[in-house]
């Protein structure tokens, strides 16, 4: 803002931000990451301004997967998700303004991507944690068919967790062939 004689003008400037979609792709399994709790996209292919992320590909197929997404919860009332109900949606944004981090090679593996993220957007049912995802890729056979996913969940809130649940939700897309 600038004031000068008494006249204020706001100046807006566009900010950039790091992409929170990582893609796993060294071996022959190729699935997007995202620092939102979503798996293959962020929100739907070709939803949500566009394809974000590449999905989930097998051997350069076709894409196997619509929507996928993390909960956590220890009830309805305290649910946190990355589901859709009735348009796109994500109770989960990039922990400290964090984008997911890819390494080729990465420590642990051929590949890795690291997305910390916590739920943050969820106004209606906040669960306060915190997630730290790790996925993991290999190159060389026998371990070039898959990837491997870790989900490290932290409480963020002041009180404890009873009956804490942990799920994916996967809406495949597998045509008969």
């Amino acid at each position: 803002v600038i004031r000068d004689c008494g006249v204020e003008t706001l100046f807006a400037s566009p900010v950039i931000l790091e992409p929170i979609v990582k893609t796993l792709d060294v071996n022959n399994l190729h699935v997007s990451l995202t620092s939102s709790g979503n798996l293959g996209w962020l929100g739907f292919p070709g939803g949500f301004e566009g394809e974000k992320g590449e999905g989930f590909h097998f051997l350069g197929g076709p894409n196997l997967l619509f929507e996928g997404a993390l909960l956590v919860g220890t009830s309805a009332g305290a649910l946190s998700d990355a589901a859709r109900t009735s348009s796109e949606h994500s109770d989960f944004a990039p922990a400290n303004g964090e984008p997911p981090l890819r390494l080729t090679p990465g420590t642990r593996s051929d590949q890795e991507i690291r997305a910390p993220f916590a739920d943050a957007g969820n106004f209606t049912t906040p669960l306060g944690v915190r997630v730290d995802l790790l996925g993991l890729a290999y190159v060389a056979p026998p371990n070039d068919d898959f990837v491997l996913l870790g989900y490290q969940v932290k409480n963020t809130s002041a009180g404890a967790f009873t009956g804490l649940r942990v799920g994916l939700f996967l809406d495949w897309d597998i045509d008969e062939a």
